[in-house]
């Protein structure tokens, strides 16, 4: 069976390579292409003159340009996370598109543009035979990620964000101690999975190790760590007198005042009026509440499921809150099993 050699030098651009392949060979048959360097099978894939699709698996490569954005998916819209200089060396893992998956340093799967590479030292060789099943025994096996996970490092607790960035909205605060399942990591940023809760934490306040999340306690009614802190601290100051729009925990407060005031001394920021304060967290049933939750009322009449009440379960069925009634002026504690409660009661959701 007749085959085509190409030889190609260092420094290779993978849109060189392609567009060699292509002008060497104008068969439309489907070749597989097999790039060795110093005798290790580094990449296999298939080339069609009709369009180029190389997986390309352990090759080093050189970033070509410098002020290269390196993207958390293979996609020019995904959050950028570092960015790369001429003369930077990169592990190529596979091909997506437009974008190779690269190990840059000590973080894996980050993407890079194609054209930013020069893959480098390789011997292309393009047999003209029908794709053909490869010999697994010839391929040089490629260990499974290793399954790792994070332990929180901050004493002021540490903020789960939607996106990488300070910008971004939180979805909850976890105490110091907390583990999560790491999905990837890299120098400022790291991808975690909580509770069903994928998000972004700073890689400074986290520890990573190997392995997964060991269980942990869920804080259920008698609650645990900064839950329990919360509640502590926001005790001081039952009696502080309602105001409207007060942020002052010793001179008055509203409601959403109050639980915003609250949960700043530890380190959670929340939107400042109720009705937008229920956008932060994740929503939890009623039968599922937990010490620390924020439990959210529609105070204005007739129940319709808009927002105009906040507080903070303390568990065993009790909320403490900055209560505008007559009977319960200021900073209470009161039962969700009270009719008035009862009947205003919307949703609740979790921010630690």
């Amino acid at each position: 069976m007749k085959s085509n050699d190409y030889t190609l030098g260092s420094n290779l651009n993978y849109d060189a390579l392609i567009r060699k392949i292509k002008e060497s060979d104008k068969s439309k048959a489907a070749k597989t292409i097999t790039l060795k360097s110093v005798g290790r099978t580094l990449v296999i894939g298939t080339v069609f003159t009709s369009c180029a699709a190389v997986n390309v698996f352990a090759q080093t490569a050189v970033v070509n340009t410098d002020q290269v954005n390196i993207y958390t998916s293979a996609s020019s819209d995904a959050a950028v996370i570092k960015s790369a200089n001429a003369g930077d060396s990169v592990t190529i893992t596979s091909l997506d598109g437009d974008f190779f998956e690269i190990t840059y340093g000590d973080f894996e799967k980050l993407y890079i543009k194609t054209q930013y590479l020069d893959i480098q030292d390789m011997e292309v060789t393009a047999p003209l035979e029908e794709i053909t099943t490869i010999d697994e025994s010839d391929i040089e096996e490629i260990s499974a990620p290793k399954e790792r996970y994070a332990v929180v490092k901050s004493s002021d607790g540490l903020n789960l964000r939607r996106d990488p960035s300070e910008d971004s909205e939180i979805f909850l605060a976890l105490p110091d101690g907390a583990a999560v399942d790491v999905i990837d990591s890299w120098d400022i940023w790291t991808k975690v999975q909580y509770e069903g809760t994928v998000g972004f934490m700073r890689t400074a306040y986290v520890e990573l190790r190997q392995g997964k999340a060991p269980q942990q306690e869920s804080g259920g009614s008698s609650g645990s760590g900064i839950a329990d802190e919360v509640i502590s601290y926001s005790k001081q100051f039952l009696g502080t007198p309602y105001k409207w729009a007060g942020t002052s925990l010793s001179k008055g407060v509203d409601c959403s005042g109050f639980v915003y005031s609250i949960y700043k001394h530890f380190g959670v920021n929340l939107n400042r009026s109720s009705s937008s304060m229920v956008s932060n967290g994740s929503r939890v049933k009623k039968d599922n509440l937990k010490k620390g939750d924020l439990l959210f009322f529609d105070t204005n009449g007739k129940n319709n499921g808009s927002i105009s009440h906040v507080g903070i379960y303390i568990g065993n069925g009790q909320f403490i809150h900055s209560s505008s009634s007559r009977r319960t002026w200021g900073v209470t504690i009161s039962s969700l099993s009270e009719d008035y409660y009862v009947r205003t009661y919307v949703t609740a959701s979790r921010v630690i």
